[in-house]
């Protein structure tokens, strides 16, 4: 890969990713998380989105590499797992980098609109695109929308449940936290036990999860008819839409209010709110944040009246600059900022 990337390639989801996200960042390098699909494109793994073709094949596949060469096609093989195998070219273990790492590190100076990750889309209209999000987008969304809603802090402690290859979990869950000082609990292997054993343990204040977790919670938390820590003070609904007698059950259950969330990859998480209490309104997205403006509009780009059925559209600090070396489809869906 080129020097200027970073891929942080972690299936198993662990304080790894904590260290690769930012160690990318503050040199200056774009981070890219892996993506599997499972549906539209099955047994894929998304790498990042090169124009020249090739092939990456296993330590023990035969490839004719003439036969390659003759098509334009570049070809890599991936090394031998195992402590002494040999390494892809160019990448180096989680270990190896801690134990090379210095005090004496200056971070590198980048602009603020300069490309900081990708993320991909998980390819539910085509195949998955690379959304370009910028250290710019980022800041907005941890500054003006986490900050505005729910004024986080170092005392908090959050529950990092969500993986860190969507933009829900990493937007929302890991940079926040970073940036505001959190503390935050990492539950890799998600299972019902995990998270409410997790919440228990550490004494969690905030909770980014979505819909089915929070359903989990309510039975898990009624069949052990034990006293559920009241430290919560935040939890985030979002990926999907929330069941009013769910939120209802929640909030009874654990003493605490939930808040829905909606936004889109292409918008580095969350662009709006529906918070529970007097302001909550059942199967609303709520207002947008602040620093986000949002519309209704037709198939022409008309405004609509209310009660009309269109498209939202977004305008905002936090709305990707496109798609990764897709320059039809970022014109197709970008317009006017």
């Amino acid at each position: 890969m080129a020097d200027k990337w970073r891929l942080v390639y972690n299936p198993e989801g662990d304080a790894a990713d904590m260290i690769a996200y930012p160690s990318a960042l503050v040199e200056g390098r774009i981070a890219g998380k892996y993506m599997l699909s499972s549906e539209s494109l099955p047994n894929t793994l998304i790498i990042q989105g090169f124009k020249r073709a090739g092939i990456i094949a296993g330590a023990d596949v035969n490839i004719d590499k003439e036969a390659a060469k003759k098509q334009g096609l570049d070809v890599a093989k991936s090394a031998r797992g195992g402590r002494g195998a040999a390494k892809a070219v160019g990448s180096m273990s989680f270990s190896d980098l801690m134990a090379k790492g210095s005090r004496k590190f200056k971070p590198k100076d980048v602009e603020p609109d300069k490309p900081a990750v990708l993320l991909y889309t998980s390819g539910t209209t085509g195949k998955p695109k690379g959304v370009i999000l910028s250290h710019r987008n980022f800041i907005t969304q941890a500054v003006e929308i986490s900050d505005n809603y729910f004024k986080m802090d170092h005392k908090d402690t959050v529950i990092g449940v969500l993986p860190l290859f969507h933009v829900y979990g990493l937007a929302n869950g890991l940079i926040p936290s970073m940036y505001f000082g959190c503390r935050l609990s990492l539950v890799p292997q998600y299972s019902p036990h995990h998270l409410l054993s997790n919440i228990e343990a550490v004494k969690a204040t905030v909770l980014i999860a979505v819909p089915s977790m929070y359903m989990h919670l309510i039975q898990l938390a009624r069949m052990r008819k034990s006293k559920i820590p009241k430290t919560m003070r935040i939890s985030v609904s979002g990926g999907a839409p929330m069941p009013l007698k769910t939120l209802q059950e929640f909030e009874e259950v654990f003493e605490t209010q939930i808040s829905e969330g909606y936004g889109l990859t292409e918008t580095t998480s969350a662009v709006c709110l529906n918070q529970s209490g007097k302001a909550y309104k059942e199967g609303s997205i709520g207002p947008p944040a602040p620093a986000i403006e949002m519309k209704v509009v037709d198939d022409d780009g008309n405004d609509l009246p209310d009660g009309d059925v269109g498209e939202i559209i977004i305008k905002g600090k936090v709305v990707t600059q496109g798609y990764w070396n897709l320059p039809d489809e970022t014109a197709e869906t970008i317009k006017d900022g």
